[in-house]
């Protein structure tokens, strides 16, 4: 009994080593962004970070955890002012005999900062572990972390416009009015305050407000695409795949992304919106491989004709931003363009929807993935009528009835996320 406890107790400290290791070593610029931890080690470092996490939370008395929690939005203002402002892009690397680094004053002098707040902000981002100081000769020397380097805005990870975005006035204001009246009325906090959707007012609104967000919106898009594709790339089988269909695309990141990996893959299509496709990346445009048609989810000729020869279609981050009855008409859509000109399609078997998507776990728990994913869908809450984060058992109930469920399963991702994946037959009798 107690050599197996201590068998478990030394198997747990190389545990910790590990995760410690993978935290502490940044990756190098040049690392390729598909490539993942092995699983083994993604769960291990779960399994330990959830562990730390709960252990050092619930040794705390319970008053300090309530007012700790009531006071994260300081934590979220110190971070969106070192992005904001680009604190850590002034700070030197530390090199390998410890000098670098920057004193607060000297980064307030270049970017044109108040001292002493300055100072005060950076000070308190090194309680966080953004920064981390060096006394040298009585001289408080700042150097960046791991977590403050991902806010650099020339990190290969950067997360700068993740924060820049999920910390603007109006994402706040719209989180704020959700708990306070949306709680009551059932519409988006973006709606309580301003009176339209989030997508309504960036399309109508036409002013140096709307446009400075749109493009601190469409900045952390593409980071989160960036992000999430090392994950589904890491998992998603597409070795056999003739033609990948992404819908909803947008301007065809993931397209790209996706050649990259797999070169032998000789068509892609791109669908979206007239306004997306229009600005489709210029590698994609180059390319004979890909066809490109605009139109919207709801249009099913037009989905017909972008769908009538693929063998694998991707719908990423789509579908967490609808309501269950328009999130199920995407779906049965895509389904219908696929298989109602079955004797026309090229592909008469082996045709592949994969819909990637945050996941909501299950069985509620008090564990940092379940958190963030939890944190998203109040942000979705906020934001857009009906949009939410979604269980595998929700993404089941809006699929369409007639779609056998042995067809459908669910990919598990190292983050997140997921992949359902449905199986389509040609032969569905709606």
């Amino acid at each position: 009994m107690i050599k197996a406890s201590l068998f478990k107790l030394a198997l747990f400290g190389v545990l910790i080593s590990i995760v410690l290791k993978i935290r502490n070593s940044g990756p190098p610029a040049e690392l390729n962004e598909t490539k993942m931890p092995p699983w083994p080690i993604f769960k291990a470092a779960v399994a330990v970070n959830k562990f730390l996490t709960l252990a050092s939370e619930k040794s705390a008395p319970p008053h300090q955890r309530i007012l700790s929690l009531s006071m994260a939005y300081t934590q979220s203002a110190i971070i969106y002012a070192i992005a904001k402002h680009k604190i850590t892009d002034a700070i030197p690397n530390e090199k390998n005999d410890g000098s670098g680094g920057a004193t607060c004053e000297q980064v307030a002098q270049i970017q044109n900062l108040d001292i002493k707040f300055t100072c005060r902000f950076m000070v308190a981002a090194s309680t966080m572990g953004i920064l981390k100081t060096k006394s040298f000769n009585s001289i408080t020397m700042f150097f960046t972390t791991t977590l403050g380097d991902l806010l650099r805005s020339d990190h290969p990870k950067s997360l700068r416009d993740n924060v820049l975005y999920l910390n603007q006035a109006e994402k706040i204001s719209s989180v704020y009015a959700g708990a306070e009246k949306s709680i009551k009325t059932g519409n988006s906090g973006f709606f309580e305050v301003y009176g339209k959707t989030f997508f309504d007012w960036l399309a109508n609104e036409d002013n140096d407000r709307t446009k400075e967000f749109q493009q601190v919106f469409d900045a952390a898009m593409s980071s989160t695409n960036r992000i999430s594709t090392r994950s589904i790339l890491a998992d998603l089988d597409l070795s056999n795949a003739q033609t990948v269909c992404d819908v909803g695309g947008g301007r065809g990141n993931f397209l790209i992304e996706i050649a990259r990996k797999y070169p032998n893959i000789p068509n892609f299509v791109l669908f979206d919106l007239p306004g997306s496709v229009a600005h489709a990346l210029p590698e994609l445009l180059a390319s004979n491989r890909t066809q490109i048609f605009s139109g919207s989810f709801f249009d099913l000729p037009k989905l017909q004709l972008a769908l009538q020869n693929c063998s694998f279609i991707t719908l990423k981050h789509i579908l967490h931003n609808w309501d269950d009855d328009h999130a199920a008409t995407i779906i049965s859509n895509i389904i219908q363009a696929v298989t109602s000109k079955k004797e026309q399609h090229h592909y008469q078997n082996n045709i592949i929807l994969a819909i990637a998507d945050f996941i909501q776990p299950d069985i509620i728990s008090e564990s940092p993935m379940s958190r963030a994913v939890s944190a998203l869908d109040i942000q979705m809450l906020a934001t857009q009528p009906g949009a939410r984060e979604r269980s595998y058992h929700d993404f089941l109930s809006i699929i369409p009835h007639y779609v056998p469920r042995d067809s459908i399963s669910l990919i598990p991702l190292r983050g997140p996320y997921g992949i359902i994946q449905i199986d389509l037959h040609l032969d569905y009798s709606s």
